[in-house]
């Protein structure tokens, strides 16, 4: 006895199991756009939050000499943390959706660092 269309015996056309699409891909193009949305507006509450900090301490010397922690290694960790904790960089997952995650931070950070960041002052 066959079991009928639509319950759980029914694996696809001849009964030979679940079909395969390809790479398991389980929404990361939804995934991405969301990281995109979200990832900006991280960037962009981080940024002001950093703007109000450089100009509380815009004279200190270490802020200065060290301008790549705060405007280039922070929000890179932030996004590339928000980027794991959206599914990203997880075994069975497709590489390209982790290497547009990474080109997505590495734009958003490029982007948000203004070439004023690194020349405050005592620049050239």
């Amino acid at each position: 006895m066959t079991p009928d269309p639509g319950t759980s015996g029914d694996h696809g056309p001849g009964g030979q199991g679940p079909r395969d699409h390809g790479p398991h891909d389980h929404g990361m193009k939804e995934r991405l756009l969301g990281f995109i949305f979200v990832g900006v507006l991280v960037d962009m509450i981080y940024n002001a939050a950093l703007d109000r900090f450089h100009a509380h301490y815009s004279g200190s010397l270490w802020l200065q000499r060290n301008w790549i922690w705060p405007y280039v290694a922070a929000p890179a960790a932030l996004l590339l943390g928000l980027a794991a904790l959206m599914g990203f960089f997880r075994k069975n997952r497709p590489r390209w959706a982790d290497a547009a995650a990474v080109g997505v931070t590495a734009l958003l950070v490029y982007l948000t660092l203004g070439a004023g960041y690194s020349c405050w002052k005592y620049c050239f």
